[in-house]
């Protein structure tokens, strides 16, 4: 896997916003999945700010594969 800094950022803004959009518009008033929606945002919210500057700001820590 050689993705760059930058695809994974994008991919993970691209999926957390899906994934929220999902819970919460398909909740049919369902709590838990509205709650579900609410911590992921809590979660993921500099991963999903729409000024791509803030996002530039994200700290990633990265772990060396020992396999």
């Amino acid at each position: 896997m050689n993705e760059t800094t930058n695809e994974i950022v994008t991919f993970v803004h691209e999926w957390s916003i899906d994934r929220i959009s999902e819970l919460w518009y398909e909740s049919d008033d369902d709590h838990k999945r509205r709650f579900d929606a609410m911590a992921i945002y809590d979660e993921f919210a500099e991963w999903t700010a729409e000024d791509p500057d803030k996002r530039d700001q994200i700290e990633v820590l990265s772990i060396k594969s020992f396999s």
